[in-house]
């Protein structure tokens, strides 16, 4: 390599970074120019002709030609194989090209040839475009979408973190009594807790569920005080709300 120019060393390092396991790729500089320097400008297709030469004079690269199609081989190549099969054809199936083929190389190509190597160049530039955006997919780790858990909204009184965890635990004692609520009778049941207020609400939660009631009970309150229950289906029972008030005005009447 020290034989080479800095731009034919250039030349020879991309052609290593794109050559297949093989340490083959085409020869055409048409194809060289627009694979190995996309978007470096006053890059000449003589000019890689020329470094094309020095490296085969440097013996770093066999030049041949299978078809009329110019390739090349790198020497000594020493690639560990992944693939089982080149994507290039080995020279052992066309012609050694001379010295002097860099006149064969950088001619002109005919309207036929010049589309096949554009077709060619297509291909091997959309090829290293799928190969970069799988890689970089590898790359970018996946996001993670985390859903919001799903429940009954909690009433503005009712909303404090105590509560939360035995209104958890009360819909838990229902599906162990085979009783599981739905959601219209969590709403019910939630509007009439909030009545109650959070301390009261989560007392009478924790009472009926320690003597495996459906519905929810306030323990007996201080004489003369009331006791609400919540039925299983929502709401403050009526009857109980009605005899509630009852004995309280007997009490009252016979105070006085």
């Amino acid at each position: 390599m020290n034989a080479l120019d800095a731009t034919a060393e250039v030349l020879f390092v991309r052609l290593i970074m794109k050559a297949d396991d093989f340490g083959r790729f085409t020869a055409n500089p048409r194809l060289i120019r627009s694979l190995c320097f996309p978007i470096r400008d006053g890059v000449r297709e003589s000019d890689i002709s020329r470094q094309l030469a020095a490296c085969e004079k440097a013996g770093l690269i066999a030049l041949y030609e299978v078809e009329t199609k110019p390739f090349l081989e790198i020497r000594n190549y020493g690639q560990r194989l992944r693939a089982m099969k080149s994507k290039y054809p080995p020279p052992e199936s066309g012609r050694q090209l001379s010295d002097k083929c860099q006149t064969v190389v950088s001619s002109p190509p005919s309207d036929v040839s010049h589309m096949t190597a554009r077709r060619e160049a297509e291909s091997d530039l959309e090829t290293e475009t799928d190969t970069e955006s799988e890689a970089e997919s590898r790359k970018t780790p996946t996001a993670i979408v985390v859903s919001k858990p799903t429940g009954p909204e909690f009433p503005e009184q009712l909303n404090v973190g105590y509560f939360r965890q035995s209104w958890l635990e009360w819909q838990a004692h229902r599906k162990e009594i085979k009783k599981p609520m739905t959601d219209r009778a969590c709403k019910m049941q939630l509007k009439a807790l909030a009545e109650m207020g959070p301390e009261r609400a989560s007392a009478a939660i924790y009472h009926s569920i320690a003597n495996g009631w459906q519905g929810i009970f306030e323990k007996e309150g201080p004489r003369g005080g009331s006791r609400q229950r919540v039925s299983a289906s929502g709401g403050v029972s009526r009857d109980e709300d009605r005899l509630n008030r009852s004995l309280k005005a007997c009490e009252d009447f016979a105070n006085d």
